[in-house]
């Protein structure tokens, strides 16, 4: 496990913070205090139909303390 690197995002797809998250994004967001959004795509239902919608969630905060 040397060099490897464990990023997890609550809320977040697994395959945004996969690809598209990395290490340097925990720094800016840590130490600019702005979050950082990304967007993903989502199976929803809506009155028994179903969507694909593309939604633009918080995936870092410097805010959270867990």
């Amino acid at each position: 496990m040397d060099g490897d690197e464990l990023k997890k995002c609550e809320g977040v797809k697994k395959y945004v913070v996969n690809k598209e998250i990395t290490l340097n994004d925990y720094k800016n967001c840590l130490f600019s205090g702005r979050p950082q959004l990304s967007p993903m795509n989502v199976i929803r239902s809506h009155h028994h139909e179903v969507f694909t919608e593309q939604v633009n969630k918080i995936a870092l905060s410097a805010d959270d303390d867990k």
